[in-house]
């Protein structure tokens, strides 16, 4: 991957600076309808380490983790997603038909789905604040990762 001085000036006109970025859930809910689902709907395995990786992220100060299960209900919004999982057989674990869900947790903002699409699509909506560029931070190189790879 390019140099981040570099790949922000490649994109500078792709990149979307806000003030403070919205949570993951508010800008999903924006472009897709979901519904929650019970959090013990998930795979024990799949819960216990999710809890794990979140407690052991540089983010994680010690709050309580708050981790939530959605499935994105299929209609005109979600075509495109439902299209980007046309290979996907993960659904299978939790649904009987192919369906596009994520897990999203509140306390740091982690986001995982079986589109990755949905991924990238929330996160270039979600932007990058001046202070992530100013720092490099480590959103700003997830963020601009997104850019690179539709090149490549």
């Amino acid at each position: 991957m390019e140099n981040v001085d570099v790949m922000l000036e490649k994109y500078k006109d792709q990149i979307v600076v806000v003030d403070t970025k919205k949570d993951y859930l508010e800008i999903i809910e924006e472009i897709v309808d979901v519904k929650e689902f019970n959090i013990n709907f998930i795979n024990e395995i799949h819960l216990n380490l999710l809890q794990s990786n979140l407690e052991n992220s540089v983010y994680y100060d010690g709050s309580p983790i708050k981790i939530h299960f959605y499935k994105v209900e299929q209609n005109k919004r979600s075509s495109k997603y439902y299209s980007d999982i046309t290979q996907d057989t993960m659904y299978k674990a939790y649904f009987q038909k192919p369906t596009v869900y994520f897990i999203y947790d509140e306390t740091i903002g982690i986001l995982e789905s079986n589109s990755n699409l949905l991924i990238n699509d929330s996160k270039m909506l979600r932007g990058v604040t001046q202070k992530d560029i100013d720092s490099s931070s480590f959103y700003l190189m997830d963020y601009l990762s997104i850019f690179y790879a539709k090149e490549a």
